[in-house]
């Protein structure tokens, strides 16, 4: 789960600035885009604890929640204001518990 958008590829030159370029909140038609922005760490960690928040039950389910460090990648976004995780019919563990815990400290 270690990935930046502005390091991301597009399938054209064009198509890459108009995405940086919403990201950026910037006229994303006609402006150049911009090489760093704020935005870019922030929609960076936004997809990176989606994708935890997904993995988090398979994980959870393979003992894995712990060596994938989904709970770093939760707690890092903090632009976050709410998590559902639903864990209906499954096996949740002490360190599981724990590692939960941690994400939401």
């Amino acid at each position: 789960l270690h990935f930046e958008v502005s390091l991301g590829k597009a399938t054209s030159r064009s198509d890459q600035a108009y995405i940086m370029n919403c990201f950026a909140n910037r006229n994303a038609r006609t402006a150049p885009p911009l090489q760093q922005h704020p935005n870019y760490s922030l929609v960076s960690w936004k997809l990176r604890s989606s994708f935890a928040a997904i993995l988090w039950r398979l994980a959870l389910e393979n003992n894995a929640v712990e060596s994938m460090a989904l709970w770093q990648v939760l707690r890092g976004d903090k632009g976050r204001k709410q998590l559902r995780l639903d864990f209906s019919f499954s096996q949740l563990n002490g360190l599981g518990m724990y590692s939960l815990t941690k994400a939401l400290r």
